[in-house]
């Protein structure tokens, strides 16, 4: 039991399937009236669409979730690295983020996830999964990548794997996320637009910014709304063009000074984060990830609630919902 919080994970966007928020089917949720309500399609349709990806709120408790499963699929997977010990050429390095990542569009649009961190001359992606894929069928998509690389002689080291089933590949290829990092985080949601627009760009962008030595990305390669493209519910819309959002990084001192705090609050905001809007200007802000007081935070906010209130009943008594200078509780 928790409180409810926006639940858009992306796990099915990377199993070539809606985003996970489309698979709820139904709610059972204690209010702050102290109501206990079903919210489904038939009942409290409104409460069912905000709990659906609605943004940073709190609605209720949510006592159980009902949710549509599929079936397993074999699914193979690459791992790529690209570091130090293969070229200290600035250049040669970048040339092999390029041939990744340019491809994002091409990645979704063959149902492909790929996770990445990128550091300089430090570029990890494991894994590239493609689900219900042998490892030939995967290679064969990343064959583009692969050319692109042997044409530019980056230098780089690759293993393909295959499994019987995802969760198998989960299990050996996924690595462990560390926590406890004292960090400021921002983030971004990059559209199929921005990079048929401004691929080089947007990588032009991350090597400005990777260039100070506390700026770490994670990256995502994934394109939820791939099969689904228009679905009535709370989520943020830029997520149905996507096809890559990433997590910056900003690491600060756990004995920083609150003046130092505030200072790296600004970078993120304002020299980290305009970078990589610049870039990508039609993208948007995942809120779990983006830093809480920027102005694309607000913004992001303002869109959930100016949605919302379109909606028959979001935002009255009857739910628990609040607005205080814009905000949604």
């Amino acid at each position: 039991m928790e409180w409810v919080r926006p639940y858009t994970s992306i796990i099915f966007g990377f199993l070539n399937l809606p985003i996970a928020a489309d698979h709820a089917l139904s709610f059972e949720v204690l209010t702050p009236s102290g109501s206990f309500v079903t919210a489904n399609e038939v009942q409290n349709r409104d409460l069912f669409w905000a709990l659906k990806g609605g943004g940073p709120s709190t609605f209720g408790v949510v006592l159980s979730l009902t949710v549509k499963t599929h079936a397993e699929v074999p699914t193979a997977g690459i791992i790529l690295n690209i570091n130090w010990t293969h070229t200290l050429d600035e250049d040669v390095f970048w040339k092999g983020v390029s041939a990744f990542h340019d491809l994002s569009n091409h990645w979704v649009d063959h149902g492909i996830f790929a996770y990445f961190e990128l550091m300089p001359f430090r570029f990890h992606v494991q894994p590239i999964v493609g689900p219900n894929m042998t490892a030939a069928q995967l290679e064969a998509v990343a064959k583009p990548m692969f050319d692109r690389l042997n044409a530019e002689n980056v230098p780089y080291e690759a293993v393909t794997k295959e499994f019987p089933t995802f969760y198998d590949l989960y299990i050996d290829m996924f690595e462990d996320e560390m926590s406890g990092s004292s960090v400021v985080t921002g983030g971004w949601i990059f559209p199929k637009e921005d990079f048929v627009a401004n691929a080089t760009g947007i990588v032009d962008a991350y090597r400005t910014i990777t260039r100070d030595p506390a700026v770490f990305i994670l990256g995502h390669v994934v394109g939820p709304g791939t099969a689904l493209p228009v679905v009535d519910n709370a989520i943020h819309p830029v997520w149905r063009n996507a096809s890559t959002f990433i997590i910056t990084s900003y690491t600060v001192s756990t004995t920083a000074s609150w003046d130092e705090k505030r200072i790296a609050e600004d970078r993120v905001t304002n020299v980290i984060g305009k970078a990589i809007r610049e870039a990508a200007p039609h993208g948007g802000a995942y809120v779990n990830e983006v830093w809480t007081f920027s102005i694309v935070y607000k913004v992001c906010v303002s869109d959930f609630f100016n949605r919302a209130i379109s909606k028959s009943q979001i935002g009255n008594v009857r739910i628990g919902v609040r607005t205080i200078q814009g905000f949604i509780f």
